[in-house]
């Protein structure tokens, strides 16, 4: 993995190359030709690319940005949409799995809550730092995303919001997004378990969690299962600290 630039780059844009070399700690690859170029000159299989109107994770047959995604279509559902169902009314919700943001940003959209998005990848999270900035230009929305690099399970302990939003890259769905191969090789695979629930409740009272269709409940979440949402691809659980009914 490295990092590069456009051909021709100006001098913001080789700082800023630098400023995301030493935070992922990648090496910078002055680049003056086509990426398979670099490709080939160092083995990487993967660039972070300090574009002229973007930055972009590119692989050999993929690349990613933050970008608006479905968002208009997300808009278009409102409140309808099992995800904004599922949040329910919140000012401050935590995407524990911030990713490309898609999630964060549907959720600011639709229910003008603020987020905090957590993100253990450097390189994503410097597409968050870049991308959100741009998009707030034409959807405000997008500025109402904080992201912050970190170990999810340990950041989570330190905040308070109202609900928790967890997707954990479980395994390949079967028809992936465009880009998922890139997301899976910087992803820290972290099936759902005990201790993301113990560290989700104890940042909000609210867990939302994303998981594949019909997914089994695991024996630690049957007791605070309160609801379960059908997407056209997803499911969404919502878990709460205090088992449904009040029971201790």
């Amino acid at each position: 993995m490295v990092v590069t630039t456009t051909t021709k780059p100006t001098p913001a844009q080789r700082d800023r190359a630098d400023r995301v070399g030493r935070r992922t700690g990648w090496p910078v690859v002055a680049r003056r030709r086509g990426l398979d170029a670099i490709f080939a000159q160092t083995g990487a299989s993967m660039a972070y690319v300090v574009g002229r109107d973007r930055e972009e994770l590119v692989a050999k047959h993929q690349r990613v940005a933050v970008d608006l995604g479905m968002l208009h279509a997300h808009r278009a559902v409102g409140t309808s949409h099992p995800l904004i169902q599922s949040v329910g009314p919140a000012s401050l919700v935590i995407d524990a799995t911030l990713g490309l943001c898609r999630d964060a940003l549907h959720v600011a959209a639709v229910s003008g809550a603020r987020i905090i998005g957590i993100e253990m990848s450097a390189a994503l999270v410097c597409l968050a730092e870049e991308g959100l900035p741009r998009l707030a230009r034409e959807e405000p929305a997008a500025a109402h995303i904080e992201p912050r690099l970190g170990d999810s399970q340990t950041v989570l302990r330190t905040l308070s919001a109202d609900v928790v939003m967890l997707s954990p890259m479980f395994d390949v769905p079967q028809e992936a997004a465009p880009g998922f191969d890139i997301l899976r090789a910087l992803a820290v695979e972290a099936p759902l378990d005990e201790g993301w629930l113990e560290a989700a409740f104890s940042a909000a009272p609210r867990v939302i969690m994303k998981v594949r269709p019909n997914q089994p409940v695991p024996g630690f979440a049957k007791d605070h299962i309160a609801d379960v949402r059908h997407g056209r691809a997803v499911d969404y659980w919502t878990l709460l600290r205090a088992p449904p009914g009040g029971a201790t």
